[in-house]
């Protein structure tokens, strides 16, 4: 990137110093710099004028600030809620509905999933020995010591989970996997349909499948947040037949089809019935029913949240909403077997009304309330004045993204939707804005987005969930408190991580700095830094260093006399497992497409590894001194000399005088008889004796055979 010249934010002696320094080298005959000088105060006059004109530029309002960040392609953060993950236990199978509430202390933590508990869990690994299973077993926190989960033998890798017992059919099954972390921190995955996935897993079950036969059978991978144990995340899986028992035992297998890891992973902890959970209290939320689901009755409630037992029914109509009570058809929630169940009266009146519609089509609204909120569920009466304001009468921080709202109109209601600003919006668009920061919700001036029609407590919450953002990243443990008193007594819970991710909204300042940042951020590749910087944020891999060669390309030869116009070779290097091939294909193709978006047009990326050629050392040195002493100094010259700036070894020219100097340096060294290097594979050898690296190839110790001689037995 061309560098920026600082033009904001610069003080006035800053100015002037800069100002005197280029008249030193271009002002001629005028040498006089000092502050008398009638030239040197016109110059502290027009420093203070710049120094003002900045204070008037940066005297931007809130709002046309953040127009300005958004063509930039910057939006202000909203408010987040802590996430984590927790394992529950039970003495019998039990329904875990999306909402369950836990408490740390006085905070509220809700379930994100609905999920059968078993009451089951993972006792021990299994490795195949021969035609045995080894049996490495949990210790007394239920946690594997650093035990590879696949490790690498005969290019595969496999393991056997041992459960306590068999696993149901036909039902999400959710596993938590925490990986030992490595020395290096692998690049989050942030664009992952871009991915080339490094290893490919398939989770296995003994048992009958589909059509009754006996062996192993491939299970269904409902969500995997590991990237096949790429990262610690979650893994749900789904049986499709009958879990039998293998060598007396209940196995869950996991193998390998392609064995991509740099290292075998390792894991600290595995959980199993174990889901996310954020830290948020939801006050109302908004539950849609298609035609189809009330034709066929289906129409079940998947969250924790009708436990309450507060609700409001509404009939779709053309876009609008009535309610259940205007058109006299009265509705009730039922539990049937753990499950919520929506049944409501007049249901032949309600088909013929539908009769015509598309079955995917909204029939039915319902939103349940959290009984203390459902009195504050009004926000109040629209009055047809532009820009009217309401606040929400909730404790704690409004999740932006939970908020939805009704407006109603004479007897019916209309959905209106939040957006970031009024700017875009027509006179007709029933649009609202809601500020996280004053807990403020704006409608619009019917020039920008509809003013509410006039009415009598016409405006109502629908949908809204609050948090206390980053005070909810609790520590690992503290979640262990139900919310409700109507739970299973054998079912525990357990906080296995620290909550994260919770913060604030982000304030103007830092958006500022996001701003500013935003002149260094790398929207091409130019030069060869760019290139090095972008690859080694490519995403899932560990590149510990990354080499640019300029106007190079794979087999030319010649270079650098000899150049490749508009090409750019990158050799990278990755730490790996020697007794492991590394994933080198992978690693070649994630860093190209990496690299796509950021590439000149006109340029030829070629993406490769080094090539490691061995230094062989044959001679002999005569030393005046003890010879372990003398062996211990060359040893330490030869690492400082391949291995000081490791990072110039590639493509260098290994020079055979250096080296003797080097060791002619050497106090205990009193001459160096002979000295002859090698390098394997060959490379050129000059006259002096220099050997040339091709400008991909890295050297390392293959080889040494100095020997040591008294200075007084050479004579």
């Amino acid at each position: 990137m061309l560098p920026y010249p600082n033009l904001n934010d610069q003080e006035a002696e800053e100015i002037i110093t800069a100002a005197l320094d280029q008249l030193r080298i271009e002002g001629g005959d005028w040498d006089s710099t000092g502050v008398s000088d009638p030239g040197v105060f016109l110059l502290e006059i027009f420093a203070k004028l710049k120094c003002i004109q900045q204070s008037y530029i940066n005297q931007v309002g809130a709002k046309s600030f953040y127009k300005f960040a958004a063509l930039l392609g910057l939006k202000k953060e909203q408010t987040k809620a802590a996430k984590t993950y927790l394992s529950f236990s039970c003495d019998k199978s039990v329904l875990l509905l999306e909402g369950t509430r836990l408490m740390s202390e006085d905070l509220i933590f809700e379930t994100t999933e609905t999920v059968w508990v078993q009451p089951n869990r993972v006792t021990a690994l299994g490795y195949q020995k021969e035609l045995k299973i080894e049996i490495q077993k949990l210790d007394v926190d239920r946690a594997f010591i650093g035990y590879p989960l696949l490790p690498y033998e005969k290019g595969e890798g496999s393991s056997y989970l041992i459960l306590e017992q068999l696993l149901p059919s036909e039902q999400p099954i959710p596993f938590y996997f925490k990986l030992v972390k490595g020395e290096r921190e692998r690049t989050p995955i942030t664009r992952k349909e871009e991915f080339i996935p490094l290893s490919k897993v398939v989770w296995e079950y003994y048992g009958c499948c589909e059509d009754g036969k006996e062996g192993w059978h491939p299970i269904e991978l409902l969500k995997d947040e590991t990237f096949s144990f790429l990262f610690s995340g979650q893994v749900i899986i789904k049986i499709h037949g009958t879990h039998k028992k293998n060598q007396g035992k209940s196995l869950l297998r996991i193998r390998t089809i392609i064995y991509g890891y740099e290292f075998e992973p390792k894991v600290s902890g595995i959980w199993l019935n174990c889901v996310s959970a954020v830290q948020c209290r939801t006050l109302c939320k908004t539950l849609k029913f298609s035609v189809k689901q009330l034709q066929e009755n289906e129409m079940f409630l998947e969250t924790a949240l009708a436990i309450q037992d507060c609700y409001q029914l509404y009939i779709c109509q053309k876009g609008k909403y009535l309610t259940a009570e205007s058109l006299e058809i009265t509705y009730l929630i039922k539990k049937i077997e753990g499950r919520f169940r929506l049944g409501t009266s007049n249901r032949s009146q309600l088909l013929e009304r539908f009769s015509l519609n598309n079955p995917e089509e909204t029939a039915l609204l319902l939103v349940l309330y959290d009984k203390e909120f459902y009195a504050n569920r009004f926000l109040g009466s629209g009055t047809g004045i532009s820009d009217q304001k309401m606040i929400p009468k909730v404790s704690g921080t409004i999740l932006s993204d939970s908020l939805e709202i009704l407006v109603g109109q004479t007897s019916s209601w209309e959905s209106w939707s939040q957006v970031s600003s009024f700017d875009t919006v027509s006179a007709i668009d029933c649009v609202y804005t809601f500020s996280e920061s004053k807990g403020e919700i704006t409608f619009g001036d019917n020039i920008h987005g509809k003013t509410p029609y006039i009415g009598e407590n016409n405006i109502c919450i629908t949908s809204c969930a609050v948090t206390v953002a980053k005070e909810g990243n609790v520590r690992e443990g503290t979640i262990n408190q139900w919310s409700y008193e109507e739970i299973e007594p054998s079912l525990q819970v357990e906080q296995i991580l620290d909550a994260f991710g919770g913060k604030q909204e982000e304030t103007k300042e830092s958006l500022k700095q996001r701003v500013r940042a935003q002149r260094d951020r790398q929207l091409r590749a130019v030069t060869a830094k760019d290139y090095e910087e972008i690859a080694k944020k490519t995403q899932g891999l560990k590149l510990n260093h990354v080499s640019v060669i300029p106007l190079y390309r794979p087999g030319l030869e010649g270079y650098p006399k000899v150049i490749e116009e508009n090409a750019v070779t990158l050799i990278l290097e990755a730490d790996h497992d020697p007794k492991i091939p590394f994933p080198e294909k992978t690693y070649l193709g994630n860093v190209r497409r990496w690299l796509e978006p950021y590439r000149l047009l006109t340029t030829k990326i070629y993406v490769m590894m080094p090539q490691y050629f061995g230094l062989e050392l044959d001679g002999e040195l005569l030393v005046s001194g003890g010879y372990e002493a003398a062996k211990k100094a060359v040893e330490t010259v030869l690492r400082q000399y391949l291995l000081e700036r490791k990072e110039k070894q590639l493509g260098k020219v290994l020079s055979y005088g250096d080296l003797c100097g080097r060791l002619e340096c050497l106090n205990c060294i009193d001459e160096v008889k002979y000295l002859q290097m090698q390098l394997s594979p060959s490379v050129h050898k000059n006259s002096l004796g220099d050997l040339f690296l091709p400008p991909y190839g890295r050297v390392y110790l293959k080889q040494n055979n100095l020997h040591f001689r008294k200075y007084t037995e050479s004579r």
